[in-house]
């Protein structure tokens, strides 16, 4: 089990760069710090498309995803569930 900052984690880095999310990488690394007593040189936010996700997870050796929520965790972060297949 695993979350990530999503589609619905854009809201919270308004104003940041997102070229490379927007085109077609999936991704985008954000240096900023969310919590106030950690300094942004010392943390940062990366924001996926689902679909890299899944693109990633699907070249895992014996991938089985077995759930997806979108904004599961705080109301923005996505919560994925992964299984090996046995």
């Amino acid at each position: 089990m695993f979350t990530t900052h999503g589609d619905n984690s854009r809201s919270q880095y308004k104003g940041v760069g997102f070229s490379q999310y927007e085109h077609g990488d999936g991704w985008v690394y954000i240096r900023r710090s969310d919590q106030p007593d950690i300094a942004d040189d010392d943390y940062g936010t990366m924001l996926v498309e689902p679909t890299y996700v899944t693109r990633t997870i699907a070249n895992c050796e014996a991938p089985l995803l077995r759930s997806f929520t979108s904004a599961a965790w705080f109301g923005h972060q996505d919560e994925w569930v992964v299984q090996r297949k046995a």
